[in-house]
């Protein structure tokens, strides 16, 4: 595995358009279940980050994409030393170290953006946090029946990590 992250541009969006059918196809349970993204959207989505104050973070290997780490910095002045982060890797890849390698890139970029608090939330069985907890994010808070799943609902975590 020769896996290098780089940040996304809009000729990434077929790559990216892959990717996210894959982590659909899985069926676990805290992915958001959307509809299989079209090309026009994850172009919309990359260009939204692009243009915002956030980032696009993607691992590839070969030509493709296997991890990624959206970063949206919150953009009201008063709140523009938060930032709030999504982090997804492909199932092939889970347990090789590749989801600490975008969580560094994302304390990383938060440094380099005069960031103090990085935030996620994250639905409570979600085997990650373990990591995030080994990296020394905290739990903030929870939202009681934050997700449905079916007919089931679960909690939802928010976590941080001061900087």
């Amino acid at each position: 595995m020769n896996i290098h992250i780089k940040k996304a541009q809009l000729s990434d969006a077929e790559a990216l358009r892959i990717y996210y059918t894959s982590l659909l196809d899985e069926n676990i349970p805290y992915i958001r279940d959307n509809p299989p993204p079209t090309l026009e959207r994850e172009k919309d989505f990359i260009n939204f980050l692009l243009k915002s104050s956030g980032d696009l973070l993607l691992a590839v290997d070969n030509s493709d994409i296997v991890g990624m780490l959206q970063i949206e910095r919150s953009s009201h002045y008063q709140e523009e030393h938060r930032m709030h982060i999504g982090l997804s890797v492909k199932k092939e890849y889970r347990g090789n170290g590749l989801g600490t390698r975008l969580l560094n890139k994302a304390k990383t970029w938060a440094s380099d953006n005069s960031i103090l608090s990085i935030e996620l939330e994250v639905i409570e069985t979600n085997p990650s946090i373990s990591l995030y907890k080994k990296l020394g994010y905290k739990t903030a808070g929870r939202v009681s029946n934050g997700f449905k799943v079916k007919d089931k609902y679960y909690d939802v975590l928010l976590m941080q990590l001061e900087l």
